[in-house]
């Protein structure tokens, strides 16, 4: 007590010192920090890098959400005993079809079923956008799934820009999402209208 008294400027030099080391311990903001900032754990949020994951594709090999930074994704969340995903999904393949080619890409996440309910699905639907099995629903509980469909928008950087929930019930409904993220970066990211969407019944 009576060092602190008659030194108070040396103890205050010693605590920012703390502090300090405590900062450059965390990381510093380098690349290697930046890279470890984009796997924090949690749910998604609008205007953040979308929790990566590594799944198991429908139709072989495995399918890294990072890898398909630079295209405008949409990760949907479905299963093949909801009524509302079998309303939504033609109207997927119909966007898909017809903006694949300017750089967007779906990817289906299958809620925890076996492997072969949901490839008769697929094909019989044909459905041809990638799919991956979320076998223990471990990204769906990630992304804070709580109704099917789900789906999250991120845009060419991998950052979520809007969170729908819900089916999509027309093919302009689903285009309107699609479109501002496949402008130009400054139209896409600018936040307009972007952020949490609830579909209505069909």
């Amino acid at each position: 007590m009576s060092s602190w008294r008659r030194a108070p400027g040396a103890w205050i030099a010693a605590l920012a010192a703390l502090v300090l080391v405590a900062a450059a311990c965390r990381g510093g903001g380098g690349p290697a920090q930046a890279r470890a900032d984009e796997a924090v754990a949690g749910p998604p949020r609008v205007g953040q890098i979308a929790p990566d994951f590594t799944l198991e594709r429908l139709d072989g090999g495995v399918l890294a959400l990072r890898e398909l930074r630079g295209r405008v994704v949409l990760v949907n969340f479905w299963a093949t005993w909801c009524g509302p995903c079998k309303v939504e999904m033609p109207i997927i393949q119909q966007v898909y079809n017809e903006y694949r080619a300017r750089g967007f890409e779906v990817v289906g996440v299958d809620f925890g079923e076996p492997r072969e309910d949901a490839a008769d699905f697929v094909q019989r639907g044909g459905f041809s956008w990638p799919f991956v099995l979320d076998s223990d629903q471990a990204i769906a509980k990630r992304y804070n799934v709580l109704g099917l469909p789900s789906s999250f928008f991120l845009d060419r950087q991998g950052i979520v820009r809007r969170i729908h929930v819900g089916p999509f019930v027309t093919v302009a409904q689903l285009k309107q999402q699609v479109d501002g993220l496949l402008s130009p970066p400054s139209a896409a990211t600018t936040g307009a209208g972007q952020g949490l969407s609830v579909a209505a019944r069909p």
